[in-house]
């Protein structure tokens, strides 16, 4: 009879695989036949890679842009367009990531936690297996179409075989430990907390070529895109993590007096999360554990690499946002967690079935995003992607938004993004509190905007001459408003215009409603 560790990675795998395709399915037949993404933002990376493909960079040819929160996302996105695989790109590379993770996850929690052959062994694992699911989000997370997959891979992949370098001292493991460094850094920013903390734990280990070879490689890395990006006239960073993270923005604007009130105020903020709470518990609870003068020097500076990336999720990172955001911390404490447990030499019994209620309870609001993905598909389709349907299919013109993502994938139109991920003039007046009904008019009339499709609630002081024709008023689960109002700008235009709301109006789906405004064609 096979013992449960020997089965534990299998059933891990089949369990998640299973229930992949279980939620893509529902969310499939939420959005009436379509695959719909979770989130709108991974058709902003999708209309990257579009623009990547014709020799550009942003959503529009006429202009370069940063939109996309990852070096290397959009290039492999723009791979899988030239492959073929248009929108369902994100979600096989998504998808097979999340696998990947858990495959290795559950093979190195199989091999250190302790083996029985009773049934409460067989439960504790059954359990665990469920916990780790859902508490690195591997069914839902796919959905949002996003490169967070990714950077979990690349934590686990840096972790386990960080593990083995310095615990287990296998030398040969620092291709591993560099490649998933490697992927950690292109694929989100978050990743260099993970790249320095590994290289300070391989320098106090003696091992300074392994630390100078991981540190070049990285920052060669990184000093390349920002070479390209400030050739091009753009920030270093990101707009979409300038727009985001004001530690970033204060950064790249060398605002250095705010940075310290920053991370204290992102401190703060992550107390209000329980993940943001348990991240810091957990992230003391390895900071002891490495200062225990009882353990081998390795098993320390491995427990201390995992407690300072988890600090700087504390200090400088983010929560929720569709449960994306943090999940690739949860997966660094899963490990340290595997690895700290599977130390303790008493109460050997019970460590699986303790870690399994661990994980149960972290991994609470992951299940309850998974159980909103369908309705969130639904929300995506019934807002971001009908925006789609009208620039595409009843008025292509050029068009202002502040929600940029369906609107601007497979459009050969001008996309004016009002809140600055696609335009780092947007950006700067928004970041600037500087939208006033004279810059919005002037902006517009410049980029020759013919009407705009917008939250109110995101932008203040519309000129009085926008004419508010209709509103899209939908479902609200991971979109940031519930209703979309549609401005004629350009007054000529407004027979057409009239017309084809009132056809567009005609081919909604459930759960979407057009209401015509108080101005008239």
């Amino acid at each position: 009879m096979h013992s449960p560790t020997h089965l534990f990675p299998a059933y891990t795998l089949s369990l998640s695989l299973v229930g992949f395709i279980c939620i893509v399915l529902v969310s499939v037949a939420f959005a009436e036949g379509s695959l719909v993404y979770t989130l709108d933002d991974p058709y902003i990376h999708l209309s990257v890679a579009e623009s990547i493909l014709e020799g550009g960079y942003g959503i529009n040819p006429s202009e370069k842009a940063s939109p996309s929160s990852s070096i290397l996302y959009p290039y492999i996105l723009a791979f899988g367009l030239w492959l073929g695989l248009g929108t369902y790109g994100p979600l096989l590379i998504a998808g097979l990531f999340s696998l990947l993770s858990i495959w290795i996850v559950a093979r190195f929690a199989a091999r250190l936690l302790p083996d029985g052959r009773g049934s409460l062994s067989y439960i504790s694992f059954a359990l665990l297996g469920l916990g780790m699911m859902f508490s690195l989000n591997t069914i839902a997370l796919p959905m949002t179409g996003m490169e967070h997959s990714i950077h979990v891979f690349g934590v686990v992949l840096t972790l386990t075989r960080l593990y083995d370098m310095l615990v287990e001292e296998r030398p040969n493991q620092l291709w591993g430990v560099i490649l998933g460094c490697l992927i950690c850094v292109t694929i989100r920013f978050e990743g260099f907390a993970l790249v320095f903390a590994v290289g300070f734990a391989l320098v106090l280990d003696g091992r300074w070529r392994s630390a100078l070879i991981l540190l070049a490689s990285t920052l060669s890395t990184l000093a390349a895109y920002g070479f390209y990006m400030v050739n091009s006239g753009l920030p270093f960073m990101p707009s979409s993590v300038l727009v985001k993270s004001n530690l970033a923005s204060d950064a790249t604007d060398g605002r250095v007096s705010n940075l310290l009130a920053q991370m204290f105020d992102n401190a703060s903020q992550a107390l209000k999360y329980n993940r943001g709470r348990w991240l810091g518990l957990c992230a003391f609870f390895l900071a002891v554990c490495s200062l225990d003068r009882g353990k081998s020097r390795g098993f320390r500076l491995f427990c201390a690499t995992v407690s300072i990336m988890l600090i700087g999720h504390v200090l400088a990172g983010k929560y929720s946002w569709f449960s994306r955001y943090e999940i690739y911390a949860g997966a660094g404490m899963m490990i340290g967690l595997i690895v700290i447990v599977s130390r303790i030499e008493t109460l050997k019994s019970v460590q699986t079935l303790a870690l399994a209620v661990f994980f149960l309870v972290f991994s609470i609001p992951y299940a309850r995003t998974t159980l909103l993905t369908p309705a969130a598909s639904a929300n995506i389709y019934q807002q971001q992607y009908q925006m789609h349907r009208f620039v595409q299919d009843y008025f292509p013109a050029p068009v202002a938004v502040n929600d940029l993502g369906w609107v601007a994938y497979q459009n050969e139109h001008y996309v004016l993004d009002l809140w600055g991920l696609g335009s780092e003039e947007a950006r700067k007046l928004t970041a600037a509190g500087g939208w006033t009904q004279a810059k919005l008019t002037e902006i517009t009339a410049r980029k020759d905007i013919e009407y705009a499709m917008i939250y109110e609630s995101w932008i203040k002081n519309i000129p009085d001459q926008w004419c508010r024709a209709a509103q899209l008023v939908t479902s609200q689960v991971s979109s940031a408003d519930d209703t979309v109002s549609f401005y004629l700008i350009n007054k000529d235009a407004a027979p057409r215009f009239f017309q084809a709301l009132r056809a567009f109006e005609q081919s909604l789906p459930t759960g979407a409603r057009l209401e015509l405004g108080d101005c008239t064609a």
